[in-house]
């Protein structure tokens, strides 16, 4: 996100990852864990 970027973080190995959920992934938790297993 921009407010690390902002506060002077240099840190190489972090990473931000945002997401958004939709359909039936908001709805089923199953669906939702095996999409995020990769």
């Amino acid at each position: 996100h921009y407010c690390v970027k902002a506060r002077g973080i240099r840190d190489s190995k972090s990473y931000t990852k945002t997401s958004s959920l939709g359909g039936v992934f908001s709805r089923d938790a199953d669906m939702r864990k095996e999409f995020f297993a990769g």
